[in-house]
């Protein structure tokens, strides 16, 4: 139960400006924070995962107080929040538990009949036990086992250490909704000294119109990282009789190490096109072909067994069925 519930709280209005609520909520750093999994409510298929896919946390446990005027013909709302969250990653094969806490996060937004606009920050901390990345642990102690023979490896071991278990989240985004034009915008920069999560600006720009009840848009979406890939170099061979074995198990390991550190690279940038068909006024029907042109091992935000090692362009076509009741 306590996996499966995504959204629980209890609200409270202090006054007609002072809300507070607390349990599990979203996190409060999207423009969809508050219906991200509520599909009629946007005119995509899904969410661009460029966006929305690198920062794999839905919910948080813990308070958030919000503060409501009315500043010009809109709304002003400020809020701050405080908790906890964790979610299930695979990591080297099995599922590893990733807890952020304490999390803290800041928001400002104003809303009218026809625009959006919306700040926010998250400093948000691993969790404190934490030595190195989480599942990397195994891998760390055979590598120190292998430092005499490879002195690169405490290098790389470095790499999977937290030295500094923070990472920063800063986003801003606008709408504007005026018949028949539709327009969104977010942009995002993660910014972290993690070697197993590095830094990035990710973005996407959405422009729909309108033609009775069916609404054509396009969207353009992205994410880079900050840095260039790390090579790892190659590991020793030792010319010795009886070495043979040793010389195996460090390829193996450096060919090891590769896969991990492009797991989680990521450049990769989505043409997408489609339509949105409200049917009645709570069924819709969205259909979007989407154009991905994805960087060599930089395919972090795929399900693949391997790292492709060029450069790749991927249609994905998609039609679903939305509703509200």
């Amino acid at each position: 139960l306590e996996d499966a519930v995504e959204w629980a709280f209890l609200r409270y209005r202090l006054s007609p400006d002072w809300t507070v609520r607390a349990g599990r909520m979203g996190f409060d750093i999207y423009m969809l924070s508050e219906y991200r999994s509520l599909g009629f409510s946007y005119l995509w298929t899904r969410p661009p995962v460029e966006f929305y896919g690198p920062v794999a946390f839905d919910s948080f446990d813990g308070v958030d107080i919000t503060y409501s005027t009315q500043v010009g013909d809109g709304t002003m709302r400020a809020k701050l929040y405080s908790g906890k969250t964790k979610n299930n990653f695979l990591v080297l094969g099995t599922l590893q538990e990733i807890k952020l806490q304490p999390i803290y996060g800041a928001s400002l937004s104003w809303e009218s009949d026809r625009w959006q606009l919306r700040l926010s920050v998250a400093p948000n901390r691993i969790d404190d036990n934490l030595q190195v990345f989480p599942g990397t642990e195994p891998l760390v102690e055979i590598l120190q086992g292998l430092s005499p023979f490879w002195p690169d490896t405490q290098r790389y071991i470095e790499r999977m250490v937290v030295d500094d278990p923070y990472v920063y989240y800063y986003a801003a985004g606008v709408s504007f909704n005026d018949k028949p034009w539709v327009i969104q915008s977010e942009i995002a920069y993660v910014d972290a000294d993690l070697g197993m999560f590095p830094a990035m600006v990710n973005g996407y720009l959405s422009v729909g119109h309108q033609f009775g009840e069916t609404t054509l848009f396009g969207m353009v979406s992205t994410v880079q990282e900050e840095g260039d890939r790390e090579v790892l170099s190659p590991a020793p061979v030792y010319p010795f009789p009886g070495m043979e074995m040793l010389n195996a198990q460090l390829a193996m390991m450096q060919q090891g190490l590769q896969m991990l550190f492009d797991a989680t690279h990521l450049n990769q940038t989505t043409y997408s096109t489609g339509l949105r068909w409200d049917v009645r006024y709570d069924l819709a029907l969205k259909m979007q072909l989407d154009h991905s042109r994805v960087d060599a091992y930089a395919s972090g935000l795929w399900d693949r067994s391997t790292t492709p090692a060029k450069d790749r362009a991927l249609n994905t076509f998609s039609i679903n069925l939305n509703y509200v009741f």
